[in-house]
């Protein structure tokens, strides 16, 4: 009898450790590595911008699916860069974003959606 509830416990306790591991590994650790800092976040964000706008002035005619898989690209390699790892979902979400956000600086005036940039001075030289 003794024999029998040993095994047993042995059975409970490695069920109860199996859980345990699969809980940290499927849980945990995502949870873990998806936490970043504020910092991290902004800085995604500030690519995320600058690569819309970008691809605006120089994609401009290019259909738009298109413009986004260019920023969606950029803003891949640049994260990996600097060492961010975001998911595509918020990847996704953070052209998105910074799409809506040129849309509405090119509906209040403070931008222009074909402003042609350039390095050289304006006004008479």
């Amino acid at each position: 009898m003794e024999q029998i509830l040993t095994d047993v416990l042995k059975l409970v306790i490695m069920a109860a450790v199996a859980f345990a591991v699969y809980m940290i590994r499927n849980e945990l650790v995502p949870l873990i590595r998806s936490k970043m800092t504020a910092e991290q976040l902004q800085t995604a964000q500030k690519f995320a911008d600058m690569f819309v706008y970008m691809a605006q002035q120089v994609f401009g005619g290019y259909p738009p699916a298109e413009r986004k898989a260019i920023v969606t690209e950029a803003l891949k390699n640049a994260l990996i860069a600097v060492n961010i790892s975001l998911t595509d979902k918020l990847i996704d979400d953070m052209i998105e974003a910074a799409v809506k956000g040129l849309r509405i600086a090119e509906s209040s005036g403070e931008i222009t959606a074909n402003t042609e940039i350039t390095t050289e001075k304006t006004g008479g030289a």
